[in-house]
């Protein structure tokens, strides 16, 4: 049996980070679970929603390897009533177990053969952010965008420059705008932000 002692606060801030891919409705229902990989002493989060793919990766002290689905709603649900303490996570068969201080949650794991593989990328540039500042930002943004597609403010405009890139978000009546310190080629991505919600 593997077993991975990490906090619970620090276990659940890369998973709330790739949640917000995740859709309320999902028509495919391993979409509802995110994978968790961990090996070479890393453990790495992913969500698919097959239109974006987020991943984050951790340090972790942890000698064996996995490689599985857990439901997201009910594995973040878990660690946002937990106090900010060390829990053990270890997996057996078919079950995650998740002990803490005064008491244990046993989570039956998902095979992860039908998650969505990563889709090939071909000439493609990329720009690497601190991944929790960029989907504070993001989240922020995307609270700015109008619901009205009339207005067609429903979207989330990533312009990336040779030195800083800068995230916008607006509503009829305000703008929302952000410069982080990261750059790259130039750019500009619109997202809807239906699809990031």
């Amino acid at each position: 049996m593997n077993k991975l002692i990490i906090n619970s606060k620090e276990f659940l801030k890369p998973i709330q980070a790739v949640g917000v891919c995740i859709k309320q409705k999902n028509t495919t229902p391993i979409l509802d679970n995110i994978l968790l990989k961990i090996s070479n002493g890393k453990l790495t989060v992913i969500a698919d929603n097959l239109e974006i793919r987020s991943q984050i990766e951790i340090e972790v002290d942890f000698g064996g390897s996995i490689n599985t689905c857990l439901p997201y709603k009910l594995l973040s649900d878990i660690l946002k009533s937990l106090p900010n303490t060390p829990v053990e996570l270890s997996f057996k068969e078919k079950n995650a177990c998740i002990e803490f201080e005064s008491g244990i949650y046993n989570i039956a794991l998902v095979e992860p053969n039908k998650f969505p593989k990563p889709k090939a990328l071909t000439n493609f540039e990329s720009v690497k952010f601190n991944a929790l500042e960029f989907v504070g930002v993001l989240k922020k943004a995307i609270s700015f965008s109008d619901n009205d597609d009339a207005l067609n403010l429903n979207n989330v405009l990533i312009k990336i420059g040779m030195t800083s890139t800068e995230i916008v978000g607006a509503e009829s009546s305000l703008i929302y705008e952000h410069t982080l310190s990261a750059g790259g080629k130039e750019a500009e991505i619109k997202l809807s932000a239906s699809v990031v919600k």
